[in-house]
């Protein structure tokens, strides 16, 4: 039998000295380096030595020689040498920084782990269903995105997307190498350019004491409620209530999309739909609407009836889409009754 624990070729018989002597118990085919381990209950049997760097494992039961893999789970140490290829990895713990470059290197799956307080560099295509990064990510080649539930790129807490500064065509969307959306945020000349038409959707009935449409900051002049309508007072540069009676006060040009108080700033409906079940009348559902003469119980929202008195001027300022919902956009023609 191979490799088996024997006496030496003695002869027909064995003297004292000669089982007891030291070399005339050997394995078959014996050598420096090789260990005998039991390979059943009764018989003892030779191991051949291994390679340089080998370790002992057990295969079958039996002792092997195995090269040296690092463990799945854990990596640690500060640098993972070039060349090594990581077929499958199921857990990676905190890298401070990692960089990819070229084909030589290979990671597998990583199926757990943060890359955190540090900077993830590519210089080759990041492809993948879901990316979480911590701190910077630096891609010079492409990142494609695999649509999800929630779209390509999503935040799952308050973020911004920050785009270079000061620069011609800091950020371009394109499709099939046409720029649809170019951001320019050269210094005092900061733009967003398209080159296809744009559809814009708003929201024709928006919630309650909400607006949908085309808005403003501005500051009030006096206090003003949600819906009220106001002109811009050149002397001042501040909306006031709008109010059919003068011409000076009768060019309506907003409605207060929100509470202001007097000399704060406000934001102001210059087109769209508001909806003010409290400051609005039951309006009739697709009446006009026209800059008042009045205020309303206290307040200076649009009226359904023209203004019908000598020296009042008229403007039509929309249409109520219901009784509390209105399509805010003031005409520019304005005509004096006489």
């Amino acid at each position: 039998m191979a490799n088996e624990f024997k006496h030496d070729s003695v002869g027909p018989s064995l003297t004292e000295a000669e089982w007891i002597g030291i070399g005339t118990h050997v394995l078959d085919s014996q050598a420096t380096g090789d260990i005998i381990y039991a390979s059943s209950a009764s018989q003892l049997r030779r191991l051949a030595v291994g390679s340089n760097t080998n370790v002992l494992t057990l295969a079958g039961g039996v002792p092997t020689w195995a090269v040296v893999v690092a463990p799945a789970g854990t990596l640690t140490g500060s640098t993972l040498a070039s060349g090594v290829t990581a077929s499958s990895l199921t857990s990676v713990g905190t890298l401070t920084d990692l960089t990819v470059s070229g084909t030589s290197t290979t990671i597998g799956t990583v199926t757990s782990g943060i890359w955190n307080a540090g900077a993830v560099t590519s210089s080759g295509a990041v492809t993948g269903t879901s990316l979480d990064v911590n701190g910077n990510a630096d891609i010079s080649g492409d990142l494609t995105l695999s649509a999800g539930a929630d779209g390509a790129l999503s935040f799952s807490v308050a973020s911004s997307i920050k785009i270079l500064d000061n620069s011609a065509t800091s950020l371009v969307i394109e499709e099939a190498n046409n720029a649809y959306l170019t951001f320019v945020t050269t210094d005092n000349a900061e733009k967003i350019t398209t080159n296809v038409p744009i559809e814009v959707l708003f929201d024709s009935s928006p919630a309650d004491l909400t607006s949908s449409g085309i808005t403003a900051t501005f500051t009030a002049g006096e206090a003003l409620e949600r819906g009220e309508v106001v002109y811009f007072k050149a002397s001042d540069s501040k909306m006031w209530k709008a109010v059919a009676t003068a011409s000076a006060t009768s060019r309506c040009v907003a409605m207060a999309a929100n509470d202001i108080a007097a000399d704060a700033a406000g934001l102001f409906l210059l087109q769209g739909f508001l909806q003010d079940t409290g400051t609005f009348p039951s309006y009739t559902v697709s009446g006009l609407l026209y800059t008042p003469e009045a205020e309303t119980t206290s307040q200076n929202v649009p009226e359904q009836t023209a203004p019908d008195t000598d020296g009042d001027f008229i403007q039509i300022i929309g249409w109520a889409v219901t009784a509390d919902i209105v399509y805010f956009k003031p005409d520019s023609t304005v005509i004096e009754h006489a």
